[in-house]
C-alpha cells in the first residue's frame, strides 16, 4: 500500500468482505429454511398415463417483516452494518482529490452480484427480496471498493514516479477544468464564466442549488425529484452526470470537475467544450 489512505480503505474492504461471507449464510437460512416454506405444488398423474403439470414448481417463502422476527433482526443487523461501513468509507474517499472515486462508490455496479443468489424452485416474498437486494448492494460496494483501491494505488504510484523524476517533493494539485457557481442576486447558475441556467426566485431548484453548494458532494433533502429540472440546464449530458445527482427527495452537487475526473470517466475535454458552444436541448 502506497499510503495511509490505501491502507485504511483496504482494512475497510476486508471488514466488508468478512461481513458478506458470514451474512451470506444468514441469507441462505432465511430463504431455504424448510419451516418457512410452503410445500411444493403436486404433479397429478392420470390413469391414462397423462401428467398434469402445476402452473409453477416454485415453493413459496412466507417470511415477512411484519410477522417474522428472524427476518426483521437480520435486516436490522444488515442495515446497521451497511450504514456504518458506508460512512467510514465515505469519510476517507472525501479526503481524496479524485471525486470520481466517491461517485464510483455511490453507483457500485447496478446489482452485478444479484445472479449469485440462485435458489431454484423458491419464490421469495417482497420483504425477503428487499433484504437480498440490500445485501447484494453491499456486496457490489465491497467489490467496487477493491477496484477503487487498485485504481488509486496505480494513480499514486505514477505520481510518485513523476515526482521522483522531477526531483521535487511537492505534489501538484489536480487541474480544475470546470467550476460550478451560483449568483443568488441574479439567479444565474454559471459553469466557469458561462451562464448555463437562470433560476426563478425561491423556486425548488434554486433552494436545492443553494443548499447543495453549501454542502458540496453531500446529499441534501429536497422536495420531490429534480431530475427534469436538471435536465433543462444547458450543458452536455456527460458533464451533467459529473456535476449533479438527483433522487426522490435528495440532491447532490459536485461543483468542481478536475482533469483527473475526466480521465477517470474517459471523457474528452475538447469534445465537451465543443458541445458547450452549441445550444443544448
Amino acid at each position: 500500500m502506497n499510503n495511509d489512505y490505501s491502507r485504511s480503505l483496504y482494512n475497510l474492504y476486508k471488514e466488508g468482505q468478512t461481513f458478506c461471507n458470514t451474512y451470506k449464510k444468514t441469507i441462505d437460512y432465511l430463504v431455504e429454511d424448510e419451516s418457512r416454506l410452503e410445500p411444493p405444488a403436486q404433479i397429478r398423474t392420470f390413469s391414462s398415463g397423462a401428467i398434469s403439470l402445476p402452473a409453477s414448481y416454485l415453493r413459496t417463502n412466507i417470511r415477512t417483516l411484519d410477522t417474522d422476527k428472524a427476518l426483521r433482526d437480520a435486516y436490522t443487523h444488515l442495515q446497521e452494518f451497511k450504514e456504518n461501513w458506508n460512512k467510514k468509507v465515505f469519510q476517507i474517499l472525501d479526503q481524496l482529490p479524485h471525486i470520481s472515486f466517491r461517485m464510483q462508490f455511490e453507483e457500485p455496479g447496478s446489482g452485478t452480484n444479484l445472479p449469485t443468489f440462485n435458489y431454484p424452485f423458491i419464490s421469495l416474498t417482497e420483504d425477503v427480496e428487499e433484504v437480498v437486494e440490500c445485501f447484494c448492494d453491499l456486496e457490489d460496494r465491497v467489490d467496487t471498493l477493491y477496484s477503487i483501491i487498485s485504481d488509486y494505488e496505480d494513480l499514486t504510484s505514477r505520481a510518485v514516479i513523476q515526482t521522483n523524476n522531477l526531483n521535487s517533493p511537492i505534489r501538484q494539485e489536480p487541474e480544475v477544468v470546470y467550476r460550478l457557481t451560483y449568483d443568488a442576486m441574479s439567479g444565474n447558475l454559471y459553469l466557469n464564466d458561462t451562464e448555463i441556467y437562470h433560476c426563478n426566485l425561491d423556486s425548488k431548484l434554486e433552494q436545492a442549488i443553494i443548499s447543495a453548494l453549501e454542502h458540496p458532494r453531500q446529499s441534501v433533502e429536497v422536495q420531490g425529484d429534480l431530475a427534469s429540472a436538471i435536465g433543462n440546464i444547458k450543458i452536455p449530458q456527460e458533464l451533467r452526470r459529473l456535476l449533479f445527482r438527483t433522487g426522490k427527495g435528495s440532491f447532490m452537487i459536485n461543483p468542481i470537475i478536475t482533469a483527473d475526473d475526466l480521465v477517470k470517466r474517459k471523457l474528452n475535454q475538447d469534445v465537451i467544450d465543443a458541445k458547450l458552444q452549441k445550444p443544448s436541448k
